[in-house]
């Protein structure tokens, strides 16, 4: 099992990939790159990631766990609308998630760790909707975070909530067997 790390150096190195990658796109961003928009020096953050292999893959962990504790606190004071972004500053968590996914399909340790932040956010998703089994819900989640960060041509924000209000909604199971 993945451990997502919570030490605080770590997860500040992970914002900082994570900004790092908003900046500069999914091509895997260089040290100082990711220092840049810490504001702290190479040599520093290759300290906060653990040095030598696997830099990235703990840097995605560490901001993971982040995502993951943004999702609880949402979703804890929103209830299923927490999954949805309502406000522009709610959108990096989710546009980076979809970029460590993209990054997972070349690296398998980014891969492991994205996997184990998505089993994380089917528990997560599965309180706050009061249900076990949240495949269907998580499938549908991850589609609207797919459509409403598109690039092109993003999803209405609005029309977003209501399909996910529908997903989630008790007692609407359309389609459901």
């Amino acid at each position: 099992m993945v451990q997502f790390a919570t030490d605080s150096n770590a997860r500040e190195a992970g914002l900082g990939l994570a900004r790092a990658i908003a900046l500069h796109g999914l091509r895997t961003p260089s040290l100082k790159q990711i220092g840049e928009t810490m504001g702290a020096s190479v040599p520093t953050v290759h300290r906060w990631l653990g040095g030598g292999k696997g830099k990235l893959a703990w840097a995605a962990g560490a901001y993971l766990g982040v995502i993951l504790d943004v999702m609880r606190d949402r979703s804890g004071a929103r209830g299923a609308a927490g999954f949805m972004p309502c406000r522009d500053n709610e959108f990096l968590p989710i546009r980076t998630l979809l970029a460590f996914e993209e990054i997972g399909r070349s690296d398998d340790s980014v891969a492991e760790q994205v996997a184990e932040a998505w089993r994380e956010l089917h528990l997560i998703l599965g309180h706050a909707i009061r249900r076990s089994d949240v495949v269907r819900e998580a499938v549908v989640l991850r589609g609207l975070w797919v459509s409403i960060c598109d690039g092109h041509a993003p999803m209405d924000l609005d029309e977003a909530a209501r399909m996910w209000a529908d997903a989630v909604v008790p007692g609407n199971q359309a389609g459901r067997m």
